[in-house]
């Protein structure tokens, strides 16, 4: 009877019983971590940008700290990438920590303005495989926690809060 032998076996027994204690309470551990990883269809990406081919935000930084830099070669954004290249739509909101009080007449035509300027909302698209935006700061844009959303197939799929830090210089560091 190996059950006895484990129970009643000595010091040897005792340690393999140890063990076996040891690797059930690890088992669901590893499971559940696992389980908590497991990935969606979905890769997302937000911080700085690079523009790639064909003009394509390309996320070479994960951050959620941005330096506000108005400099147009100093971009943030985000990517979603479906991982079997499948068709979504998408879209995405921002939330500003307090109204913009500069919104150009592009930006009316192409956005949905919430909430007397302090809430944006893009037009939903249609995408194979890759979604990307980019996004330059005006000087007026306000420092502070910045709120987005990405909606896929019509629910959120991700909501991002990020922070936009006010820089004592304009210039780029290098």
């Amino acid at each position: 009877m190996p059950r006895m032998k484990l129970l009643n076996g000595g010091a040897n027994g005792f340690r393999d019983f140890l063990a076996l204690m040891i690797l059930a309470a690890l088992v669901p551990a590893i499971s559940i971590d696992a389980f908590a990883k497991k990935k969606g269809p979905y890769d997302l990406k937000f911080g700085m940008v690079a523009l790639g081919p064909n003009n394509e935000a390309v996320v070479f930084s994960e951050t959620r700290h941005v330096e506000k830099y108005t400099d147009p070669s100093h971009l943030h954004g985000f990517t979603v990438t479906r991982r079997d290249g499948g068709q979504f739509l998408a879209y995405y909101k921002v939330r500003f920590p307090e109204p913009l009080k500069k919104i150009s007449d592009g930006m009316r035509k192409f956005f949905t303005i919430t909430e007397n300027g302090r809430a944006f909302q893009s037009p939903e698209g249609f995408h194979r495989g890759r979604y990307a935006e980019h996004f330059r700061f005006d000087e007026s844009d306000p420092v502070g926690i910045y709120e987005m959303e990405i909606y896929i197939d019509g629910e959120l799929y991700k909501k991002i809060e990020y922070e936009v830090i006010s820089m004592e210089s304009e210039e780029l560091p290098f």
